[in-house]
């Protein structure tokens, strides 16, 4: 029987199926997923806590994006364009995080060291 330490490091096959759950998760639940993601898996993987930090940094960013274009009504019209290019690179630090690569986000996170 085996005893469960909370700094085990995971294996890349598991490392990779978490990130990629942590990226579609963000989707629904947009600060929730990646905060408690970063906070269950880091220190369990180089890959998990890269791809969980980079999660939470994006989403971090899109509040401010959102916060900043809702102050004029030309941003807010603005709003659908900000959501459907957040979802394609969410989705694309999905299929990155499933290949096991480091995700490519548009330079708009500045939050958490990356």
């Amino acid at each position: 029987m085996s005893t469960y330490e909370p700094n085990d490091i995971l294996s890349d096959g598991d490392q990779r199926t978490f990130s990629v759950v942590i990226h579609v998760l963000s989707l629904f639940f947009p600060l929730l997923a990646p905060l408690l993601g970063f906070l269950i898996f880091r220190n369990r993987g180089e890959l998990i806590t890269q791809h969980t930090r980079q999660a939470l940094n994006y989403q971090l960013s899109l509040i401010c994006c959102y916060v900043i274009t809702g102050i004029t009504v030309v941003g807010i019209i603005m709003w659908p364009i900000l959501a459907i290019i957040a979802v394609v690179q969410i989705i694309k630090a999905a299929i990155a995080a499933g290949d096991g690569r480091k995700a490519e986000f548009w330079p708009l996170y500045v939050f958490i060291k990356a």
